[in-house]
């Protein structure tokens, strides 16, 4: 069987903006495996809501 379209389109990568916020992403998940790792995520997952708490009300 035959490709009907003899230029095949390949797959293209993101922009400059989705690849760096992919990269943001991917780098918040290790923080939290890190954190999870050193039993230190209940901790820092406390800080962060009174932190959050205090920022809104």
């Amino acid at each position: 069987m035959k490709n009907s379209d003899p230029n095949p389109r390949h797959l293209k990568g993101g922009g400059i903006i989705q690849r760096l916020f992919s990269i943001g992403v991917f780098v918040v998940f290790l923080y939290l495996i890190k954190l999870a790792i050193e039993g230190n995520f209940d901790a820092e997952v406390a800080r962060f809501a009174a932190w959050l708490e205090n920022l809104l009300g």
